[in-house]
């Protein structure tokens, strides 16, 4: 049955800046045109590849990529609490035809997501429970996080088990594009001791409710910061790479990620580049399921959100 993909950028500020970014008509009528393309293809289960910002993993156990069998969103900032609509079977299916190809990856019946889930998914679908729903972690904050190779291997795996899936699916990824967000979470090796405990994965002083609360603060200065321009030289936002990355993953096939290293992307679109492992996964799937070429709807900076901010997709072929 078709498939169809899109990836979309998300940020704990995008609803709560002060300031709107310049280019905030074309960031709406692109979020728009997504979410009414949504309801038009109608999916009957969505795959949504995301990232955790220690919320759901810490290092007591950080798997390069997890399927949730089951799943709840907390409520942090600009995240959308809830429990997803999740379908356990087809979750444990695919981990072993994942692994069947290769490809292996955790599995979770009590997977708890934050707004790298869940904010995309509401602005897409209109809320968490609409539709039957796999979510995927993609380690992209911790060291080590998985090469660009092994997300492409994912998404061409994936990619091949959802063309014979017998509903259709929308295989969304929630990322991307540079920006730099190690102050909020930083690596375990550069992080202060009560933050170090927590990533750990240690009882401490800091519990996840304590860690949401210190994150929401953070963000809540940042986002006055930036409003202000005070920051913008700090979040590592470089439209001119983020342009010439989206244009050549949406133009070419994808195994020339392969040669790429972690390093390649944090160069030079900083720490929270490494999201765009997730748009790799997703382009490699709508490859594999023989999706129409991908499209790139917006890719501008916007500082007010601390983010450079993409959205692309891919429709199902044609019938010849």
């Amino acid at each position: 049955m078709p498939v169809r993909a899109v990836c979309m950028s998300h940020s704990p500020i995008m609803a709560s800046s002060p300031a709107k970014p310049a280019f905030q008509s074309e960031i709406d009528a692109a979020f728009s045109a997504q979410r009414e393309a949504a309801e038009e293809f109608d999916p009957e289960l969505v795959v949504i590849l995301g990232a955790d910002h220690y919320t759901g993993f810490t290092y007591q156990v950080m798997p390069p990529f997890c399927v949730g069998a089951e799943a709840v969103a907390v409520d942090d900032e600009g995240g959308f609490p809830g429990r997803l609509r999740t379908d356990p079977d087809t979750a444990s299916n695919l981990v072993g035809r994942l692994s069947a190809r290769d490809v292996d990856a955790a599995i979770s019946h009590s997977m708890t997501v934050d707004h790298g889930f869940s904010q995309v998914l509401t602005r897409l679908l209109g809320g968490l429970d609409r539709t039957p729903t796999l979510p995927i972690m993609v380690n992209t904050t911790a060291r080590p996080q998985p090469r660009p190779r092994r997300a492409r291997l994912l998404g061409t795996a994936l990619g091949e088990i959802l063309a014979a899936d017998p509903r259709r699916v929308l295989v969304v990824g929630s990322g991307g594009l540079s920006h730099d967000p190690s102050p909020i979470f930083p690596q375990l090796a550069d992080a202060e001791p009560p933050v170090r405990a927590y990533v750990a994965g240690h009882a401490g002083e800091l519990d996840r409710p304590g860690w949401l609360q210190m994150v929401r603060e953070k963000t809540t200065w940042a986002a006055r910061m930036l409003a202000d321009g005070n920051l913008e030289r700090e979040i590592g936002i470089n439209p001119a790479w983020d342009r010439a990355f989206v244009d050549r993953l949406s133009s070419e096939p994808v195994e020339w990620v392969d040669s790429l290293e972690i390093e390649d992307l944090t160069r030079d679109g900083g720490s929270g580049a490494v999201e765009l492992l997730i748009w790799i996964a997703v382009v490699a799937a709508a490859q594999a399921a023989d999706c129409a070429p991908a499209i790139v709807d917006l890719c501008v900076s916007t500082p007010q959100y601390g983010i450079g901010l993409g959205v692309l997709h891919a429709d199902p072929a044609v019938a010849a």
